[in-house]
């Protein structure tokens, strides 16, 4: 995936420009939508998209000529997203100067892989020809201005270095125990054993003293008291001894020392945990293999919230005072943590698998039906709709995640089934 860039979506359909604005958002790139070309005349100069993404409408009502007044060379690429009617016509649009033609019902991952073999693609240098546009869609809104367009510099400039710094592995997440990733890759394995995870758990003292709490927990009250690591991990199990320390190894990562950014992170550490616990217990009661690596996934997903928390502290914007994320901030993380959070995991050269879980957690529908990873998907997206229902929010607004019916259909499984799996990962935190 290449760095992140402005595109400039442009239809006189506001439904639509929403939806493929959201679309082009969740592929990791800065998105804005206009509604016609003389919209996105006007703003040309202050920030010069470098994709170009139409609708049939708003490409017939002037796209061609828009493109023409670019100088050759410094043309931005262009992208259409239409109707089966179109797509038959692709080659004339081709013609025409549209570069790539992706059919309705749109694919996230498809979108995704299209943006960037653009972006990787030769242009052509010489212009193409002009036709005159037709008018097909009746009169267009007066145009009206963009303030997010106009105010968004500082934080999109932060983005853009922050998704060049995961990609080249100098991005990071503070206080994260660095022991997290190796214990993924160590729990990766079924047949990992108890001294194997205990050797790379002592290396860190908090690690160690969480798990000693945990194996003389009131849940083995009538037992010796345990004092050895090895008898701790014995004690507690190979998964639950990899739950625990994974758990633990992350949850610094999910603090701050501002008190304001403090409530902020603890909501989203709370649902995070809660993600994870009720994950698990939905993959254990489909009698899903590997129950271990379906907790993990709940707890890796969603770094990416962090990555944009900690950006928005260090450029100084206050927190909100109860700690749920409202205004820029909830929509930056509704619509960046999933991508940047993928950086991230892949900066540390974790499996594939997780990777795609994290890109798509919120709309599984775009992985290959069927497979592991697909189901691993539909299982988070069910959980996060059902924690939406119950009132477990990540930030204020309209929360992701597929339909709850749509999602439990995919897996095969009663809806209530999600529910009664987060209502009990929600009893057992409130515990």
């Amino acid at each position: 995936m290449l760095r992140p860039v402005r595109v400039l979506v442009i239809s006189p359909d506001k439904e639509v420009r929403d939806r493929l604005v959201q679309a082009v958002g969740r592929t990791g790139h800065f998105a804005y939508g206009v509604r016609d070309a003389d919209e996105g005349r006007a703003r040309h100069g202050r920030r010069e998209a470098s994709v170009l993404v139409f609708d049939r409408d708003g490409w017939v009502q002037g796209g061609q000529k828009f493109l023409l007044e670019h100088e050759v060379g410094a043309r931005p690429r262009v992208l259409m997203v239409a109707d089966a009617a179109a797509v038959r016509r692709r080659d004339e649009f081709e013609d025409e100067g549209v570069e790539e033609l992706l059919p309705e019902p749109l694919s996230q991952l498809q979108l995704f892989l299209s943006i960037d073999a653009l972006l990787a693609r030769e242009q052509a240098e010489e212009p193409v020809a002009i036709t005159e546009p037709v008018d097909e869609s009746g009169p267009v809104e007066p145009n009206q201005p963009d303030e997010a367009w106009l105010g968004r510099e500082e934080v999109d400039v932060a983005l853009t270095k922050l998704a060049d710094d995961l990609r080249s592995g100098a991005g990071t997440v503070s206080k994260i125990s660095p022991v997290a990733v190796e214990l993924q890759g160590i729990l990766a394995d079924p047949l990992v054993k108890v001294s194997e995870m205990v050797a790379a758990v002592q290396r860190d003292p908090n690690l160690v003293s969480s798990l000693l709490r945990a194996s003389n927990s009131a849940a083995y009250r009538g037992m010796p008291k345990v004092l050895d690591l090895e008898e701790a991990g014995r004690r507690l199990g190979t998964r639950r001894l990899g739950e625990i320390a994974q758990r633990e190894a992350l949850r610094g990562a999910f603090s701050s020392p501002h008190k304001g950014w403090s409530r902020v992170l603890s909501k989203l550490w709370r649902n995070t945990v809660v993600m994870a616990e009720a994950g698990r217990t939905l993959a254990e009661r489909m009698k899903a293999p590997r129950l271990g690596a379906v907790y993990t996934m709940g707890l890796f997903i969603d770094l990416g919230q962090v990555l944009v928390v900690d950006l928005y502290r260090r450029l100084g914007y206050p927190p909100p005072v109860d700690g749920l994320a409202r205004g820029d901030l909830a929509n930056e993380l509704r619509d960046r943590h999933a991508a940047l959070g993928m950086l991230l995991l892949k900066s540390w050269d974790m499996p594939s698998s997780l990777l795609a879980v994290t890109l798509h957690h919120h709309d599984p529908s775009v992985l290959p039906p069927g497979t592991p990873v697909a189901r691993h998907a539909w299982i988070f997206g069910a959980v996060s709709a059902a924690l939406s229902e119950q009132g477990f929010m990540s930030w204020e607004g309209a929360q992701l995640g597929p339909d709850l019916r749509l999602a439990a259909a995919a897996l095969g499984v009663p809806p209530e089934w999600v529910s009664k799996a987060v209502e009990q990962s929600i009893s057992e935190w409130n515990g």
